[in-house]
């Protein structure tokens, strides 16, 4: 697919505020980077005799392929290089001109507890200025979110915060926002070292693996003399699945389960207990998560391999047969995408990092 160039015909873009400007026919390559709650951007080159030259410009828009399954979406054009007879620029997906709507500086109370879709249609009518981005979420998990003046004071604040507290993943098609708990699915494909595996770079690391875990809180404590001191107290620690791991431990902050953390020096027990009761829960959600921290490192970029592969997308997960036969899977985390050819150019599949935000939400 050729790209496609818009302008927008006001400072806050929308469907209707995007004017067609032509199509650019000598792109000479037009590639989209995409990583799981990260970026989406756009790489593109054009030969200086475009006829749409001088209309190639900052803060216009591209309409490009990102990949084999969705839908054309817009760039914002943020940088603008001319050398050698050819221009390059690159783009940022226009989830970006949602994350400049601000919230109204009307503080938000932190007593909702809710679903995402219920923390989004509180907000919502509280956006500055116009808004044209929808959001949609099936998440029925709720926890208590704070926006407002001191956290998500911007859609993209917004955004990231519900991310930390739900540990979901975002997917974009243009103004449309859909928070799933997890991108991808598995998919039947397997990909066999020395068969369709070429690139020789394969690594395996076990650096997000834990074997325990330990719940702290910083609590205020009540002295005789009427003051307060300062004070972290911590649970024993408690192991995470099954397994014989190396000892290994994970801090984990509790501190915003607690309800109220001013105590005082009688209390300090029962707050130890309460503190060890959510290791054992969070181990508990947890399971054997953290187990499958190790999985290979694998950056294929193989064209037959890559054609292959054609059916597999960002967060899905697939099988890697190691030299030594032994099967693990692997999630791709990010993909490179060529807009002109429709076809993948890279593919990295990456370790299963142990996303703590996932872990907290199970046991809130």
């Amino acid at each position: 697919m050729l790209p496609l160039l818009y302008e927008p015909t006001h400072p806050i873009p929308s469907p209707d505020r995007l004017r067609y400007l032509g199509r650019l026919t000598k792109c000479k390559s037009c590639v989209v980077t995409s990583q799981i709650n990260n970026n989406y951007d756009l790489s593109a080159a054009f030969l200086i005799t475009d006829e749409l030259l001088g209309e190639i410009q900052n803060q216009r828009f591209l309409l490009v392929k990102p990949n084999p399954f969705d839908p054309p979406q817009f760039f914002e054009i943020y940088n603008y290089f001319e050398e050698n007879n050819t221009v390059t620029v690159k783009g940022r997906h226009i989830k970006h001109c949602a994350y400049n709507n601000m919230i109204l500086d009307v503080f938000t109370p932190t007593t909702n507890v809710t679903t995402p879709q219920g923390h989004w249609n509180v907000i919502e009518p509280l956006l500055y200025g116009d808004n044209f981005f929808n959001f949609s979420s099936a998440i029925t998990a709720t926890a208590a979110m704070q926006t407002g003046w001191s956290r998500a004071g911007t859609l993209g604040d917004f955004f990231k915060e519900m991310a930390t507290v739900f540990g979901g993943e975002f997917y974009y098609d243009n103004f449309d926002v859909s928070f799933l708990q997890r991108l991808g699915s598995k998919k039947n494909y397997v990909l066999r070292w020395d068969r369709n595996i070429t690139d020789p770079k394969l690594t395996l690391t076990a650096d997000n693996v834990y074997s325990h875990v330990v719940a702290y809180g910083n609590f205020k404590v009540s002295t005789p003399g009427g003051n307060s001191v300062d004070t972290v107290l911590c649970s024993n620690p408690e192991r995470i699945g099954s397994g014989q791991k190396l000892y290994k431990i994970y801090m984990w902050d509790a501190t915003n389960t607690f309800d109220n953390t001013e105590i005082s020096r009688d209390q300090i027990m029962d707050y130890r207990v309460s503190l060890h009761n959510r290791a054992r829960a969070f181990a508990n959600g947890a399971g054997n998560a953290v187990q499958t921290a190790e999985s290979p490192n694998l950056t294929v970029n193989y064209r037959p391999i890559l054609d292959e592969m054609s059916a597999v997308g960002l967060g899905d997960t697939v099988d890697v047969e190691l030299k030594s036969g032994r099967i693990v899977e692997a999630r791709i985390t990010k993909t490179s995408y060529d807009s002109l050819a429709e076809r993948w150019t890279s593919i990295t599949l990456g370790n299963e990092i142990l996303k703590v935000s996932d872990l907290i939400a199970k046991v809130r």
